[in-house]
């Protein structure tokens, strides 16, 4: 089983996002690549790559199942609070000027405390769904609405996915990949829509068939009679 992933981000500072990079020459959109090289940053690749966007981050997060927690200062709460917001699974935790200056040990049992309120709560990720269908949780377990876990303990959800109308064309295919947020498990299911029984097609019918008393065209049960 994969662990869950976790990512400490503390600072004092507000954070930079993509188009920050273009006052350094950094044009090109950043390639949600790592340019790490023995241990360090490629420094070619931060005068040459921008910052990520906010829904490049999320991406990998929701994509790995990696929890964020943002551990900042009192005045840069507000920006990280509406930074977390935007990326699925990742909370904001507050320290104070003697968390950082005296005690490591504080820090971590701050971390430990909301980390463990984090995973007593279960909030699943409905993935990217098309208008075409409609997919249901019960309970819901969404981020209004979090699921208690108990240590030990199963989590029975039942699943509805519901095709609410064909799109153009006759066959429909999609993917969806649902899931727990912070964890790097997920459901993957095909679907395939026959939006046009077989014998709908056109030639399908039987004119003049004996089961329409020989004044009509039987197609996919029904008789329509001749004018």
């Amino acid at each position: 089983k994969e662990a869950r992933r976790l990512i400490i981000y503390s600072t004092d500072s507000t954070y930079h996002s993509a188009g920050d990079g273009k006052m350094v020459g950094a044009y090109k959109p950043n390639d949600m690549k790592c340019h790490v090289i023995d241990g360090s940053y490629d420094k070619n690749a931060s005068l040459t790559y921008d910052y990520p966007s906010v829904s490049q981050i999320n991406k990998i997060a929701s994509e790995k199942g990696i929890t964020i927690f943002f551990a900042v200062l009192k005045e840069v709460e507000t920006e990280y609070k509406a930074l977390a917001q935007k990326v699925q699974g990742s909370k904001t935790v507050r320290l104070n000027q003697d968390t950082t200056v005296n005690s490591d040990s504080d820090l971590v049992a701050l971390i430990t405390k909301e980390y463990t309120s984090l995973v007593r709560g279960l909030e699943m990720d409905r993935g990217s769904v098309s208008s075409h269908l409609e997919l249901t949780f019960d309970p819901p377990c969404n981020k209004t609405n979090k699921c208690e876990v108990v240590h030990d303990a199963p989590v029975d959800i039942s699943v509805t996915l519901q095709v609410k109308r064909c799109p153009s064309g006759k066959k429909y295919t999609d993917t969806l990949m649902f899931g727990p947020v912070g964890l790097y498990e997920k459901l993957t299911v095909d679907i395939e829509v026959q939006c046009q029984c077989d014998c709908e097609k056109k030639g399908k019918g039987v004119a003049n068939s004996p089961k329409c008393s020989s004044s009509g065209t039987y197609q996919c049960g029904v008789c329509s009679c001749n004018d």
